[in-house]
């Protein structure tokens, strides 16, 4: 299995990252569950404990948790299906840290996968991020894992008096995550542009995305 994909979202201290991922991650598998009219790739997105849950006839969900004295708990969500492709695994991983120092809420989320396109060349090579990211970024005020900043599922327009901001964002050299600044068309309505850009960027939404 070769590792295409990786986010770390660090969360405010005041949520429950372990909380957080239980209920995205329902809600991810839930929008896979096969309906009526046949669409769909799992038959169940409920799991009861820690343990490996067949969620299809190509599917299986490992579920490990771990509860700490110092109240710090730590959950794996991995979801891996097959399908002609290959083997493909999504890990989500929350931990938190009431009690710790620093980055006390932290939620990573992993793709990985055997599969291989017809040049022999590795699909991990262009994994796009899995749907839940953008579920996690919709409820959560996600930022950089060393650095603060934003990260946003969606495009935020940059004012005149927000640039240094910016500026400040680019050059922070701890930063992890990379930032997309998309200048405005001249003349271009900013509305539709913003959807543009966020449609344009759709398959990278843990980027934080500027625009002018």
């Amino acid at each position: 299995m070769t590792l295409g994909y990786r986010s770390i979202l660090r969360l405010d201290d005041s949520d429950n990252a372990v909380k957080v991922a239980t209920e995205q991650v329902r809600s991810w598998l839930k929008s896979k569950h096969r309906d009526q009219a046949g669409y769909g790739t799992l038959d169940a997105y409920e799991w009861a404990g820690p343990g490996t849950h067949v969620m299809g006839p190509d599917a299986k969900l490992t579920v490990v948790e771990h509860s700490g004295k110092d109240a710090s708990r730590r959950l794996l969500l991995r979801l891996e299906e097959e399908n002609d492709s290959g083997t493909w695994r999504v890990s989500v991983t929350a931990t938190s840290l009431p009690n710790g120092a620093d980055a006390k809420q932290l939620i990573v989320v992993e793709v990985d996968t055997d599969a291989e396109i017809a040049n022999g060349r590795p699909v991990s090579e262009n994994t796009k991020p899995p749907k839940i990211i953008r579920s996690l970024l919709d409820v959560t005020r996600a930022r950089d894992f060393h650095a603060d900043i934003p990260i946003t599922a969606s495009p935020t327009v940059v004012d005149v008096d927000e640039v240094e901001d910016l500026a400040v964002a680019l050059l922070e050299t701890r930063r992890t995550t990379s930032i997309v600044v998309a200048g405005c068309i001249p003349g271009a309505p900013l509305a539709p542009w913003s959807r543009i850009i966020g449609i344009w960027y759709g398959t990278v939404p843990e980027l934080p995305q500027r625009l002018c």
